[in-house]
């Protein structure tokens, strides 16, 4: 498993625990273990600082109020580790979630790895039709079916050579525009 697969299942586990804290103690091991003061080494996939919210709802129940100014810093800081630490272009590679919530130079570098990612998942889904189009072309009865499943899986063939001309483009416009960057930081 990736760096970053292990970070995030990591991130995933704090975040199950911080949510749902106060559901699943009672009133005692809410207390004993100070959940209502929670500190996010990292904040995972980029979330919104709502989940304070529904933390505090969880709660509430037992009487606990959250530390807004505890938990506002732990999500500041959860935040600058996670926007600071996490791959963004990875990220979207991999079709991992985002929110928006880190620069505009993040985004930029996740889309452009989530758009690879989506372009990747649409060439499995046409090699899976295709696949299923020639299992149907060999039991088809007439020439003329046959002659259909070969136009169709022809333009299967097409669309995943575009896709793959895309992917192909994608990268090619990221290196550029690292190497623009690299150039201005030299002139810098």
């Amino acid at each position: 498993m990736s760096t970053a697969g292990i970070a995030g299942s990591a991130c995933a586990a704090a975040l199950a625990a911080l949510l749902g804290g106060c559901a699943t103690l009672d009133r005692e091991e809410v207390r004993a273990r100070r959940v209502a003061r929670p500190r996010l080494p990292r904040r995972p996939a980029g979330l919104r600082l709502r989940a304070r919210r529904r933390h505090q709802d969880a709660c509430s129940e037992f009487g606990i109020r959250v530390d807004r100014e505890a938990y506002r810093a732990g999500y500041e800081e959860g935040l600058s580790a996670y926007c600071s630490r996490t791959d963004p272009y990875r990220l979207g590679l991999d079709g991992g979630p985002y929110r928006d919530v880190c620069s505009a130079a993040f985004g930029r570098e996740y889309r452009v790895g989530k758009r690879i990612h989506d372009y990747r998942e649409r060439i499995e889904r046409l090699e899976d039709e295709i696949r299923s189009l020639r299992a149907d072309m060999d039991a088809a009865e007439s020439d003329a079916e046959r002659r259909d499943y070969r136009r169709e899986i022809a333009r299967h063939h097409d669309q995943i050579d575009e896709l793959r001309r895309k992917i192909l483009a994608t990268r090619l416009l990221r290196e550029d525009a690292d190497t623009v960057i690299d150039i201005i930081d030299l002139a810098d």
